[in-house]
């Protein structure tokens, strides 16, 4: 039919241009006519298409008009207005066209506007359809719709019926302790009113379990499956037949031990070379390192550039253990980066700097930096103490002490690198006031200094 209406159109076209023709016009240069895409313009534009079907008219030309869509109707009836959730209800009714009915039609039957059913209407435009009541609210909607087919000239149309539903609420508790060691289980206890048998699905984290229960029930979750860390304990109890379905949540805070680590390694490596590293981790875990963010087995990497390059230590997570690290700082020597003579002054200064650090250079920077010469016993004692501190964190952090600092600025550059922060603050402190204060420290606080030096 379309394909008729562009050839009518298309032939009036042309008319129109051999009528014109016939007139007497001026010579004009024209490109040639595409006559579809000249009757496109005409059925696009209702006053030029009027004048076209009224100028054929006198000419005795007709133009077939195309077939217009007509309206259905469709009906919808439920054999009960109230049902039970979990059964079904019948749905019916009829579809026509100008009370005509339409057979072998598809019906889509939505309840609460999800698609529930199919029907196929028959010779009298009748459908049934059996659809099951799987939601749990007080009333719901039920709609019948029809929707034509490309090639079918009808318009769609729908019926609405309200249906109520009848179930009874449920409701599930859960018991579970507050906190618990990662690695350990937890026990939960739920339990559910009224008892029903069904099945309650339980998640927490990206563990899953299932459990079939009556009245209560009791499981174990291993919490290895999970994070350390606040854990959200979910359970959902499916709903059967008439009994709706419930939810509820707990909260449980998994705590981790953490490991301790020691390193030990050299301030100077050759990229390429093999360095002594002494590592100690307790308890003893799976642990990897590395060196300027490269991988290291037994040499530095030989791709490691010169200059200073953290070293790192990661311990594996193992249950109850969290993963850890620790850093040091080495400075690297690559000679196959190096220019020939313009570097060497530099590092010689450095390797110089290097293996002048000790510990009595470290006392003589703290000596120098107390604003007296002459100590007393107690504030020698404190020296010995500071010096303990300050160069072993130094050789872990690669920066040794010097006397243009404070001793709180160079707390504050190696604390990242103590093992208890808060010791360090309590030695520096009680440094502090021993050497700018007239205040002296007591026996305690001198023991409760030397423990926290040993925690470092």
């Amino acid at each position: 039919m379309k394909k008729r209406l562009t050839l009518a159109v298309a032939i009036a076209a042309a008319l129109i241009v051999v009528i014109a023709a016939q007139k007497i016009q001026p010579p004009k240069v024209i490109a040639p006519i595409n006559i579809t895409h000249l009757a496109e313009i005409i059925r696009s534009n209702p006053q030029l298409y009027e004048a076209l079907v009224k100028y054929l008219a006198e000419l005795g030309i007709e133009i077939p008009t195309p077939p217009v869509a007509r309206p259905t109707n469709i009906t919808i009836e439920l054999n009960q207005t109230a049902v039970l959730a979990g059964s079904a209800v019948l749905v019916k009714g009829r579809l026509t066209a100008q009370d005509r009915p339409l057979s072998d039609k598809i019906i889509a039957i939505y309840l609460d506007g999800r698609l529930a059913a199919y029907a196929k209407t028959d010779s009298q435009g009748e459908y049934k359809a059996v659809v099951k009541i799987d939601i749990y609210k007080p009333q719901a909607a039920i709609k019948a719709e029809f929707k034509p087919l490309p090639n079918e000239f009808y318009r769609s149309s729908n019926a609405t019926a309200t249906i109520k539903i009848l179930y009874y609420n449920t409701e599930i508790r859960l018991n579970a302790p507050k906190t618990a060691v990662w690695g350990d289980e937890i026990t939960i206890q739920i339990t559910q009113y009224p008892p029903v048998q069904r099945k309650v699905v339980i998640t927490a984290g990206a563990y899953t379990t299932a459990v079939t229960i009556t009245s209560s029930a009791t499981i174990a979750i291993p919490t290895s499956m999970l994070s350390p860390g606040a854990q959200q304990i979910v359970a959902y109890a499916e709903p059967a037949g008439p009994y709706a379905p419930a939810a509820n949540y707990t909260q449980i805070i998994i705590t981790a031990e953490k490991p301790q680590i020691t390193l030990l390694a050299p301030r100077i490596a050759i990229a390429g070379a093999p360095i002594d590293i002494k590592i100690n981790v307790t308890p003893p875990l799976q642990y990897s390192v590395y060196i300027g963010g490269r991988s290291f087995t037994n040499a530095v990497p030989i791709e490691t550039p010169t200059g200073p390059a953290a070293i790192t230590v990661k311990t594996k997570p193992s249950p109850p253990y969290a993963a850890a690290e620790i850093s040091a700082t080495l400075y690297v020597i690559n000679i196959l980066q190096l220019a020939p003579l313009a570097l060497i002054p530099i590092i010689a200064v450095t390797l110089r700097k290097a293996v002048s650090t000790t510990p009595s250079r470290i006392a003589a920077e703290i000596s120098s930096a107390a604003p007296r010469r002459v100590f007393t016993l107690i504030e020698q004692e404190v020296i010995t103490l500071l010096v303990h501190v300050f160069y072993k964190l130094g050789e872990r952090s690669g920066r040794h002490y010097q006397r243009k600092m404070t001793y709180r600025e160079y707390a504050k550059i190696i604390e990242k690198h103590a093992f208890d922060p808060n010791c360090l603050k309590y030695v520096v402190e009680l440094a502090e006031r021993t050497f700018y204060s007239p205040t002296t420290p007591t026996p305690i606080e001198m023991q409760t200094a030397w423990i926290c030096a040993q925690r470092l």
